[in-house]
């Protein structure tokens, strides 16, 4: 496999003269001091965008398990107004209007809330007999349940007590405004029920008032009849002194004196006689007045005994209301779905704090001090179509009758193979995924214009930028992590350099895993190893990956077994090295990961760059670092490094590379299909 090393073309020399700056010491880089911008929450909001829906949506179902499980309650509305221009009994027609403070008004809203009412709409509706709410079933298959539990069931003093409260609790009482109407709602499992308990809540209240008056009239009666008695008695005795007065002193006839030998009786002055028959009089009559207005007020609070009038009447009735006021399945629904949606804003919040994983360029940039050359997509979006997309694909996109048979041929095939898999068993299966491997590790071959491909032409482009200063022919490849995908990225990056027209040389330096050698060589019986140990001649070794014009040095899969802690040291690797300059003008080496193994470090102080691989969303941010500072303290320089496995669904990622995944040409579906 001999080249022959003529004179370099534009394209070869736009890599081979580039050069490399000084590694920037992440010690002396001061990250930049920024706030929280929108873009920063946005970018937030879309990283956690899953946790945030499946948060969302668990609150929602949350809501809806308890709507449909919660027992509907129906609220009947009735309406009274407290009218002080209402006269208090039949008689009182007068025109005076009294009007009523807020203190007057909120007291008789404790009234209608007091227990006396509830206590008359308890009795007058039967309800410590009924099983909804005195508690008591009259169920025949609820009696062994109690007779095994030993509990006695509750008397009709408990049921009274149980029945007052779970009707105070369906029970709410508002004022309208500053108004003196007021709003009494009931709410009960039955749209018939809450209206009767409004109603007979409000019918409870108006018989209260109408009592209380009747009793203060019963109150006021009899005090009113033993004062009157004693009015009556005090008048009488006035009465009779007078007329006792006025009897013992005739003002018609003077005494003569002498007369029938009689001597004269003594005389009073006049004036005196005069004063005190006027004073009895006036004291007689005083007491008559006091008893006439005193019996006049008896006989207003007897009419009132006899047919009180309230001053509160009701203006609404209540009625059986037609929807459930609760559950309120829209509200709650809502209320989920926002409980749920904070509670996944703390989750991600808390996740965001405790990550310490790689997350985008300007992070890598201001922790480490390094450039992020390139954001790479997840592979995902790189699996090769089902049979029946393909089919449903090309019938679109065919014109002419000789497409749709060779069409329909590839179908055939396609749907056979994979029958035939399935019949088969494992062998048809592993062979199926290893050739599913070679076409991940040469995607940019088979398809040139996907999400992925451009990713890696950007990473090309930006190696050549960066590889300022130094000669740049060679360069190693290798990651913190097993399975941060080095290997995808080697062997694309080396098949694109071979399909520019550069002569390329991918090598396969982990001995660990050798990704490369199963997928491209998987049979190779020499390789680096021989190679290394003189037991085979580099241009023997090296095979040609097909569908490229790439060039890969394998790892034996007998070296392997024999020695697979054989690592290159810098004696046996730099002599190799410019032996394979002298055929090729660029050369890739994939390296072990770092926390794995330090097998690679001797040739990443050799090689002309080093390229970090790192996974979006999993790679440690401090065992990075720590890989960063093995290889500076290596001696190797680092060109930067390459975020791998971006979740194309978020791709605001904190660099221009984010916007770069949404796009991409429209014959990649084409491609996909050929």
């Amino acid at each position: 496999m001999s080249r022959n090393t003529a004179e370099l073309g534009p394209m070869q020399e736009q890599y081979i003269s580039a050069r490399i700056p000084t590694p920037v010491q992440a010690s002396n880089h001061q990250p930049e001091n920024f706030l929280v911008t929108h873009a920063d929450i946005k970018r937030f909001i879309k990283r956690y965008s899953s946790l945030l829906k499946w948060s969302t949506a668990i609150g929602i179902l949350l809501g809806a398990a308890y709507a449909w499980s919660a027992v509907p309650l129906y609220t009947a509305h009735a309406q009274i107004i407290i009218d002080p221009s209402l006269p208090k009994s039949l008689t009182d027609a007068r025109d005076n209007i009294f009007g009523l403070d807020n203190a007057q008004v909120e007291s008789q809203i404790q009234v209608i809330r007091s227990e006396s009412i509830a206590q008359a709409v308890v009795k007058k509706l039967k309800l410590n007999e009924d099983p909804a709410f005195s508690g008591v079933s009259s169920s025949i298959l609820t009696y062994p349940f109690r007779l095994l539990n030993g509990a006695p069931e509750p008397d009709a003093l408990a049921r009274e007590r149980l029945a007052l409260a779970r009707y105070k609790n369906g029970l709410e009482v508002r004022r309208v405004g500053l108004s003196y109407s007021i709003d009494i709602f009931y709410s009960a499992p039955h749209p018939d029920l809450a209206a009767k308990l409004a109603n007979a809540t409000a019918d409870a209240y108006i018989a209260d008032q109408i009592n209380a008056r009747g009793l203060a009239a019963r109150q006021g009666g009899l005090w009113l009849e033993e004062r009157i008695d004693h009015l009556r008695k005090e008048m009488n005795a006035a009465a009779l002194q007078a007329q006792e007065f006025r009897a013992k002193r005739d003002y018609r006839i003077s005494p003569r004196a002498g007369a029938e030998g009689l001597p004269a009786a003594p005389r009073e002055p006049v004036e005196t006689r005069q004063n005190t028959l006027e004073e009895l009089d006036s004291t007689a009559q005083t007491f008559r007045r006091i008893y006439e207005s005193y019996l006049s007020a008896y006989t207003e609070s007897v009419q009132k005994q006899s047919y009180p009038i309230s001053n509160a009447r009701v203006i609404t009735e209540a009625s059986a209301p037609t929807t459930k006021s609760y559950p309120r399945t829209k509200l709650i629904l809502l209320f989920g779905g926002l409980m749920g949606a904070l509670a996944g804003f703390g989750i991600a919040f808390c996740r965001a704090q405790l990550d310490r994983s790689v997350a985008g360029a300007r992070q890598v940039r201001d922790e480490l001090g390094l450039e992020c050359l390139a954001m790479i997509p997840s592979f995902v979006d790189l699996r090769p179509p089902s049979p029946v997309t393909r089919l449903s694909a090309g019938l679109a996109l065919a014109q002419r009758p000789s497409d749709l048979v060779r069409l329909l041929q590839r179908g055939a095939k396609s749907i056979v193979g994979r029958v035939n898999a399935w019949f088969m068993g494992s062998a048809t299966t592993e062979e199926a995924a290893q050739e599913t491997s070679r076409a991940d590790l040469l995607s940019v071959v088979t398809l040139p214009f996907s999400i992925f491909s451009h990713a890696m032409k950007r990473l090309r482009t930006a190696i050549a930028i960066a590889a300022r200063g130094r000669q740049l022919r060679s360069i190693a490849v290798t990651s913190t992590l097993p399975g941060e995908g080095k290997s995808t990225i080697a062997a694309n990056l080396a098949a694109l350099f071979a399909a520019s027209g550069v002569r390329t040389l991918l090598i396969d330096g982990d001995m660990r895993r050798a990704s490369l050698s199963r997928a491209f060589a998987p049979d190779a019986e020499q390789g680096l190893q021989e190679v290394l140990n003189g037991e085979c001649a580099l241009k023997d070794c090296i095979v040609r990956v097909d569908g490229s014009d790439l060039d890969l040095l394998p790892l034996s899969i007998a070296g392997l077994t024999n020695s697979p802690d054989a690592a290159p040291t810098v004696e046996l690797a730099e002599p190799l090295l410019a032996e394979m300059q002298k055929s090729y003008d660029f050369i890739i080496f994939e390296l072990p990961p770092l926390s794995a193994s330090l097998d690679g470090l001797a040739v990443s102080s050799l090689v002309d760059g080093t390229i970090v691989v790192a996974e979006w969303g999993r790679t440690p941010l401090p065992l990075l670092s720590e890989s960063i500072h093995l290889l500076r303290n290596a001696g190797a320089n680092i060109a930067g490094v390459v975020i791998n496995k971006i979740d194309t669904s978020t791709p605001d990622n904190g660099d221009l590379a984010g916007n770069y995944f949404s796009y991409s040409y429209a014959p990649a579906n084409v491609e996909r299909l050929r």
